[in-house]
């Protein structure tokens, strides 16, 4: 590892530790973040309303992405978050929720978070855990196949469906459009992403799932993510700027190969010699 990676290693671990409680002390004192907009979040703010009115849930499912074992799907815990602030946003309002994973600690984890928004919104006779059902145990098919089941048996008002998605999302969402329900999808899954954007009314793209808790329910720790996210993005964009210009310079013969600031080139010449005859 060259110096220049060093440094850039440290500081991102350095900014991604620090800058939460820097942001977060900040926006505690008052500072206004203004973020921009979202449509998706704003349809789900409105889904909820209209949940309330009239009395049929709103079903939630964080997808089928693993949340234990060798591979773990960081989508899945975007989805986990935003699923307890919408539980908590439909409780407050006097409404009710359903949900889905596929994953058996997503499930525990679903059952605790939205007994505890009911029982915080002072209705925990209304918490229901029949209503917060595991399908098939990391098998996107048969995950895809239950809640699609479940969209043409069960009437609900509208389906948030954000997290770790395979490709067949397709499958639920197609089920999805025939029962007539809105639905308000996200991933950061290229592969599904394209059938989110197909079924879905609204999609929230890629890192946005990441700062979507953020704007259902802005508490000053989930502003400051966001905040930090934008801060470590600005800061990569950079380090990528200045890695090019390094290795410009060094072919140019500017700087010598043993500047200690030149960015290590080890990966590159490595694929580049596995692919050679």
């Amino acid at each position: 590892m060259s110096l220049f990676d060093l440094l850039v290693t440290i500081l991102l671990i350095s900014m991604a530790i620090a800058l939460p409680f820097l942001y977060g002390r900040v926006i505690s004192g008052g500072r206004k973040v203004n973020l921009r907009p979202l449509p998706a979040l704003d349809e789900l703010d409105t889904a909820l309303a209209r949940a309330a009115e009239t009395g049929q849930p709103v079903h939630i499912t964080p997808g089928s992405g693993s949340l234990h074992g060798e591979t773990i799907s960081p989508a899945m815990f975007a989805g986990l978050m935003l699923a307890q602030r919408v539980s908590s946003g439909a409780a407050r309002r006097g409404g009710t929720v359903t949900a889905s994973s596929g994953d058996a600690v997503a499930h525990l984890a679903l059952r605790g978070a939205i007994h505890a928004t009911y029982r915080d919104a002072g209705y925990t006779e209304d918490y229901d855990p029949q209503s917060v059902r595991l399908y098939a145990d990391h098998d996107s098919l048969a995950f895809a196949a239950g809640v699609g089941q479940r969209y043409l048996y069960e009437p609900m008002e509208a389906s948030v469906a954000v997290g770790g998605f395979g490709e067949s999302y397709l499958l639920l969402g197609e089920q999805g459009q025939q029962a007539g329900i809105q639905q308000i999808a996200g991933t950061t899954n290229p592969s599904s992403l394209a059938a989110v954007i197909l079924t879905a009314d609204q999609t929230l793209y890629g890192e946005e799932i990441y700062v979507a808790e953020a704007y259902v329910a802005p508490t000053p720790i989930g502003l400051a993510r966001v905040l930090t996210h934008d801060a470590i993005r600005y800061l990569l964009i950079a380090v990528i700027v200045v890695g090019i210009i390094l290795w410009s310079l060094q072919d140019l013969g500017i700087i010598n190969s043993s500047f200690p600031g030149v960015p290590a080139r080890q990966g590159i010449v490595n694929a580049s010699t596995s692919t050679s005859p």
